[in-house]
């Protein structure tokens, strides 16, 4: 079962890499930035470009806090490279803890930091509007984000160099977050397929019931079908 020694243990971990600590921090680091860029880049934009940014807010905001999931999914990630390289990762998966429990043990950290992330990031840029149920949904959505960035990442990537690799190309995945303002429809529908996207349309465009199922479906399908993959090879 899940305890505090192996929270405390996974925190060990991450702080003997310095590039882990960087992952955990970038996230906060990235908000900061915003509230800063909003706060005094916009009203220079709007005097020396008379462009003015603040129609654009919701999606600024929402694209500030998910690089907490890409981020923190990306620790995760390294992580259970780790256990593999030390085939942890085969012993845990034939203990009672079994496939889920190990799972649930690793994600521990990326899941309960992005949700922490995504309230203070809301509060620390404090440019959009967001009632409590959707923001509490988006952090819970961000939250599942990363635990499917970290198991993507396990599955996909050799090595913790090609896992590096792997986050910058899923980095450039979120310009597909973005997809509504080309005012293209065949990219929004591609864009339909990525948990991401649900998140910004939430946010930005309506939060109906059918945008609520679908941003929920799709988190899902996504995460369900990466733990599908970590139990194939023995499965």
């Amino acid at each position: 079962m899940i305890n505090q020694t192996a929270f405390k243990a996974d925190f060990k971990l991450i702080s003997r890499e310095p590039i882990l600590i960087l992952f955990m921090i970038l996230p906060l680091f990235i908000m900061l930035i915003t509230r800063l860029f909003t706060s005094y880049g916009v009203p220079l934009i709007i005097d020396y470009l008379n462009f003015d940014l603040t129609p654009y807010f919701g999606y600024i905001l929402t694209m500030a806090l998910l690089m907490a999931p890409y981020m923190l999914g990306t620790v995760c990630g390294f992580l259970m490279i780790d256990d593999r390289d030390a085939r942890m990762f085969e012993l845990m998966s034939i203990t009672p803890m079994g496939y889920l429990g190990y799972i649930v043990m690793r994600s521990l950290i990326p899941f309960s930091a992005a949700v922490i992330y995504t309230f203070a990031g809301y509060f620390i840029i404090d440019i959009f509007y967001l009632n409590l149920p959707l923001l509490t949904l988006i952090a819970l959505l961000n939250a599942l984000s990363g635990v499917t960035v970290g198991l993507l990442l396990f599955n996909y990537a050799g090595d913790k160099v090609k896992a590096v690799a792997f986050s910058k190309g899923l980095g450039l995945l979120n310009v597909l977050a973005l997809a509504d303002l080309f005012s293209l429809p065949w990219l929004s529908l591609l864009a339909a397929f990525t948990p991401f996207y649900w998140v910004v349309r939430l946010a930005t465009v309506s939060a109906t019931p059918f945008a609520l199922f679908m941003a929920i479906l799709i988190h899902l399908f996504w995460l369900f079908f990466m733990i599908y993959l970590l139990r194939r090879p023995t499965g």
